[in-house]
């Protein structure tokens, strides 16, 4: 699925999520997609904005993974912790992404993206390093309707 354009859209243009709480120790998303695709990478820009701050933009350093889960939820925070991983270790700040490819497997589904993203400031390096899989929870429904993505970020 192609990266969505951002280009001279401003984040209270396009929010692919809503907030149902947030306060200083968590906060709680809820993204939907028309696709599988299209809710996998808007959560992943939820959960980047909520973490890191950043705002939509194409662009920068690229960065590609393959994820495997056995369900739609966990397939959906094996991404996120994949993605987080990677941009701690390479210090980016992930801002567009792209699923590539998503199929169904033997023993659950298969995922292949990518992300773009700019250097990491310093400010903010500590939160990318400090997720990780007791950071968050992540529920995922679909149905040929849409998909629904609940994430529940807890603050470092």
């Amino acid at each position: 699925m192609k990266r969505r354009d951002f280009a001279g859209i401003s984040k209270e243009e396009y929010m692919p999520y809503r907030f149902i709480a947030r306060d200083e120790k968590h906060a709680q998303v809820e993204v939907t997609g028309k696709t599988i695709q299209e809710a996998f990478m808007d959560g992943a820009r939820a959960a980047f904005e909520i973490v890191g701050g950043t705002e939509p933009r194409r662009g920068g350093k690229k960065i590609e993974c393959a994820v495997q889960g056995q369900d739609l939820s966990v397939l959906f925070g094996e991404w996120l912790m994949t993605l987080m991983f990677r941009a701690d270790a390479e210090s980016l700040l992930l801002g567009d992404f792209e699923v590539f490819s998503f199929q169904k497997v033997t023993d659950g589904y298969l995922l292949t993206g990518g992300a773009y993203g700019d250097a990491l400031p310093k400010e903010i390096r500590g939160k990318i390093a400090d997720f990780n899989e007791k950071s968050f929870t992540a529920q995922c429904t679909s149905d040929d309707q849409e998909t629904k993505i609940t994430l529940d970020i807890k603050a470092s």
